[in-house]
C-alpha cells in the first residue's frame, strides 16, 4: 500500500480505519470522532518526521523513509503522520528504546485529540 513518494491511495472499494478502532471504543464521541476514518478512493500521504509541533499544527523535522527504517532497527524516537486532504488524521510516535508507542488522533481543529499509549512488556512478567 505505501508508495514510493509516500503516499497510498485506496481503491473505490476500499476505506482505511484506524486498526485500534476497538480501544477506541466509549472514546468515539464529540467533535473529530471519525478523524481516524479515511473514505474510499481517498489519498494517505505518509510522513516520517521527528515529531508534531502542535503551535504550528506541523510535522517537525521531515525524515526520509530509509531514515525513519534505520530508526525503527536501532530503536531511536520517530514519528509517522498519516493526513488526508491536506490533514492531519493520525500520528505514531515509536520509541522501541524505551519500549513505547504513541497513537493520536487529530481532531477537525487539527488539534491532538485522542491519545492511546502502548508498551512492551517484560515477558518475564
Amino acid at each position: 500500500m505505501l508508495g514510493r513518494n509516500g503516499t497510498f491511495r485506496l481503491s473505490a472499494r476500499q476505506s482505511w480505519q484506524s486498526p485500534w478502532s476497538d480501544d477506541l471504543a466509549g472514546h468515539e464521541d464529540g467533535p473529530g470522532a471519525d478523524v481516524a476514518a479515511v473514505g474510499p478512493g481517498q489519498v494517505v500521504d505518509v510522513t516520517y518526521c521527528e515529531g508534531w509541533d502542535p503551535q504550528a499544527r506541523a510535522a517537525v523535522a521531515p525524515i526520509s523513509e530509509p531514515q525513519a527504517r534505520d530508526r525503527d532497527a536501532s530503536g531511536e524516537r520517530y514519528a509517522v503522520l498519516l493526513s488526508a486532504q491536506g490533514r492531519p488524521k493520525t500520528l505514531f510516535q515509536a520509541d522501541w528504546g524505551h519500549g513505547h508507542l504513541g497513537l493520536f488522533l487529530f481532531d477537525e481543529y487539527e488539534r491532538l485529540n485522542k491519545e492511546l499509549e502502548y508498551r512492551q512488556t517484560d515477558a518475564s512478567h
